[in-house]
């Protein structure tokens, strides 16, 4: 009963203090940032036709502005990011969690098999 608690308070210790690409995806757009909503349904509606130029108002030219900028930041950032390394701290993160709460679940079924033998 407190097997599995422990295995998630190991696996947090690790993600914070050992493995800390392994959450560096946590804090971060997994794609890309999304996009203006309202400026993308007026460009892509699903029977359209070519409309040639689409006149933005003020508040979708900032939307649009805004976007640029999240998007030019996002790739800075994604761009030296190693997804190897990540995935791989987060596969030990996991395997070394379970192997913990595994051992942990294995001494004490021993220990209560030889407490059995004794007994008998």
């Amino acid at each position: 009963m407190i097997v599995i608690p422990g295995v998630d308070i190991i696996k947090i210790g690790l993600e914070k203090w050992v493995f800390p690409l392994a959450v560096e995806d946590e804090y971060s757009y997994a794609m890309y940032p999304p996009e203006p909503y309202g400026i993308k349904e007026r460009m892509t509606a699903e029977n359209a036709q070519p409309v040639g130029e689409i006149t933005l108002t003020e508040d979708e030219v900032v939307m649009l502005e805004n976007w640029k900028v999240e998007y030019k930041a996002w790739q800075e950032k994604d761009k030296n990011k190693d997804r190897v390394a990540i995935r791989m701290q987060i596969s030990m993160v996991r395997d070394i969690s379970v192997l913990v709460g595994g051992l942990a679940l294995f001494f004490s079924h021993g220990y209560v098999l030889r407490k059995k033998r004794k007994e008998n």
